[in-house]
């Protein structure tokens, strides 16, 4: 043994490893573990003297902590690897095996098949294996670690196909070793053969691409003359608008009167535009409130701070009103992060941290901030003008052959029946939460509704009335609770009432039988059903839960869209993940090329391998017509990229720039290049490390 013991080590070999090719005790054995591949018919307990993980370790997919390792190529074990794999790599052009090696930016897709014909690795560099001993050496202490052949580890890289066919019942053999395994206290026998795939005529490739949009995607959207690699533009536009709006900043110098720190809040933003006079009060908190965006230094993500101006808080008995409202999380509901007081504002200030969703807008300035203009000279009931007339269309339009119960026509200025019901929906199903706890929203009003998206919905400023109304003479806070509920239900009868009106003027009293009438007309009686139930009958305790049959199967409509809407997020997801694999390909392409020096080498970026991926550059980005005019093509990049990640036997001409040197070569073999470039890079800063 030439090289030293590693630290931690004892000088002696595991005797356990030595007899059956694996150890229970994993990483976190004391004694040294040699290289299998370096001992050979030296495992007399198992059949053929063969360890019984040889052939599992290597082709396991990276999962948890492994995976940054299994993107940038294996990782030596020990000193004498390292010493062995700067030893020279050689500058041959032919593959090393007669299969393709696996593309080492994305996990193994052979390691599931387990079969000789596709699942056959490569290795990343030329090493003459001799003993070496292994200290798996990791930053942080290893748990314990199951056997390779332990069904949990084979669970977890099982095949994702079910076999094709199954003609006989596998047999176990007369030498097959039994395991021991103890896990949680309870000590399992089982057989490696147990679990050992059987398939048949099933070959799944060892690279990775995006095939093709799902057939189910691809009928649900309109047909493109190209094929789409990307994200909508929709899409991207909205999350960079979010990426902007969540990395906006202030001139600190042009603001002086907002503080460049809150407690533990940094970069403050105003969300909302100041107010005209400085001590106009909230309508629905009675004191005057400021918004701001604010990034937290504790865990460096972006908050939205409710400022609640002049505020002294004296009684700290609604606390476990805070507690409750932050244990609170639901997909409709802004949550309660943290409650603060403050004097940095030159007053007295308490602070209510909720979740910051960028670009969202209120229910508010949604619908009711631009009035619609008339429509064929007749205005909305509500505005208050009685000199025009209406017209005989607007009081009867079920007549002349109409639907006895019509939706609103496109001209009407009225919002459609299903995106009222797409609100309704997730309004309900977020009161349905705060009442299940004991809680009441108390914050129902369309200027504390947010909205993101296209029709999202998430109910905010959620637990400051608790705080603001809180009497101390109440015994128990929680006994009031049952009357807030019911005021909630007729808020929400109001926001239902105002979204079918198009209007907020149609809450006022002299309004509501015009209201009415206006629903009556143009939606289905369900709506006004609702809009009665919720708005009448005052003296009767009523229940959300009451309010599930009148939307009865409109549930089932809004589940199948938000179904439909995670299919379609859920292909480009897919997209994205091949764009990362490929991303990952061009950086470490990027680390090779026009290397100024390494290893006291001036032309190390010039010569044996690097050359040919030099060569392979300007093939794949530099490329011009007959005309010399660049030629630029987005899919003969991707294409050759993915042949060059899959290591393809085609094979390619690549010409220098003077046109001296033409070497005809397949993407398999620019892959070894690159593998071995890229290994040599790696390994010199891991002997850096160690030294």
């Amino acid at each position: 043994m030439t090289s030293a013991v590693p630290l931690g080590k004892k000088a002696a070999l595991c005797r356990y490893f030595i007899n059956t090719g694996a150890c229970l005790y994993g990483d976190e054995c004391q004694f040294l573990h040699p290289n299998p591949n370096s001992m050979p018919n030296s495992f007399p307990n198992t059949p053929n003297g063969v360890p019984e993980n040889q052939g599992m370790t290597e082709n396991l997919p990276n999962s948890g902590d492994q995976y940054f390792n299994a993107t940038f190529c294996s990782v030596p074990n020990s000193v004498q690897e390292f010493q062995q794999f700067s030893a020279g790599v050689p500058n041959d052009f032919s593959p090393k095996s007669g299969t393709l090696s696996h593309s080492a930016s994305t996990p193994s897709f052979s390691s599931y098949s387990m079969m000789s014909t596709a699942s056959t690795i490569t290795p990343t560099n030329h090493i003459n294996h001799s003993l070496i001993y292994s200290s798996n050496v990791s930053p942080s202490p290893s748990p314990g670690i199951s056997p390779t052949n332990s069904p949990l580890m084979l669970r977890r890289t099982a095949s994702p196909v079910t076999p094709l066919r199954q003609t006989t019942i596998p047999q176990k053999s007369s030498s097959a070793n039994t395991i021991q395994e103890n896990v949680g206290g309870t000590t399992y026998f089982y057989s490696p053969e147990d679990f050992s795939p059987q398939h048949q005529g099933v070959v799944l490739p060892n690279f990775t691409m995006y095939p093709s949009i799902p057939p189910h995607i691809a009928h649900m959207k309109l047909k493109t003359n190209m094929p789409q690699f990307f994200m909508p533009d929709e899409l991207k536009l909205q999350i960079l608008n979010e990426h902007a709006l969540t990395m906006a900043q202030i001139d600190q110098s042009h603001n002086p009167e907002i503080p460049s720190e809150v407690d533990n809040y940094h970069n403050m933003f105003p969300l909302e535009p100041p107010p005209a006079n400085p001590l106009q009060k909230s309508n629905i908190f009675s004191y005057p409130t400021s918004c701001f965006k604010a990034v937290n230094t504790k865990d460096g993500l972006t908050y939205c701070l409710r400022r609640v101006h002049g505020f002294r808080l004296v009684n700290t008995k609604c606390m476990p009103l805070i507690d409750m409202w932050k244990k609170m999380y639901h997909p409709n509901i802004v949550q309660l992060r943290e409650v603060f007081t403050t004097k940095v504002f030159s007053d007295n200030s308490i602070v209510f941290v909720f979740d910051y969703f960028p670009a969202s807008e209120t229910l508010m300035s949604r619908h009711f901030s631009n009035m619609p203009a008339p429509v064929n000279g007749y205005s909305s009931p509500f505005n208050g003008d009685t000199s025009t007339a209406r017209p005989y269309s607007a009081t009867n339009v079920s007549m002349n052959g109409g639907a006895s119960h019509p939706g609103p026509s496109s001209g009407s200025g009225l919002l459609p029946e299903s995106l009222i019901w797409t609100y309704v929906v997730q309004l309900s199903s977020a009161l349905r939460a705060i009442h299940a706890t004991g809680l009441a929203c108390r914050s129902l009003d369309p200027t504390k509704i947010l909205i993101y998206g296209k029709s999202r919905l998430r109910i905010n400023c959620l637990g400051i009335a608790d705080v603001l109304n809180f009497d101390s003479n109440q015994g128990n806070p929680m006994a009031v609770m049952q009357h807030y509920q019911q005021k909630d239900l007729y808020a929400l009868g109001n926001i239902v009432l105002a979204l079918a009106c198009n209007s907020v003027m149609s809450l006022q009293r002299e309004n509501l039988q015009n209201a009415l009438d206006l629903v009556s007309r143009n939606y289905s009686p369900d709506l006004k059903n609702l809009i009665l139930y919720l708005l009448t009958n005052q003296n009767r305790p009523r229940s959300i839960n009451d309010v599930m049959p009148m939307i009865g199967a409109r549930f089932f409509t809004q589940l199948d869209a938000a179904q439909l809407r995670g299919d379609v997020v859920y292909n480009e997801l897919a997209k994205e993940v091949e764009n990362g694999r490929l991303f990952r390909l061009l950086c470490k392409f990027g680390t090779i090329n026009e290397r100024q020096e390494f290893s006291l080498d001036q032309a190390w970026s010039e010569t044996g391998d690097r050359y040919i991926l030099k060569l392979f550059r300007d093939y794949l980005f530099h490329q011009v017509d007959e005309n010399g005019t660049p030629w630029i093509d987005m899919a003969h990049i991707v294409q050759c990229l993915n042949k060059v990640d899959a290591g393809v036997p085609e094979k390619i001409c690549l010409m220098s720039r003077d046109e001296q040197s033409v070497i005809v070569v397949s993407y398999a073999e620019i892959k070894r290049c690159f593998e071995s470039s890229f290994s040599e890079l790696l390994n010199a800063g891991h002997q850096a490390a160690f030294s």
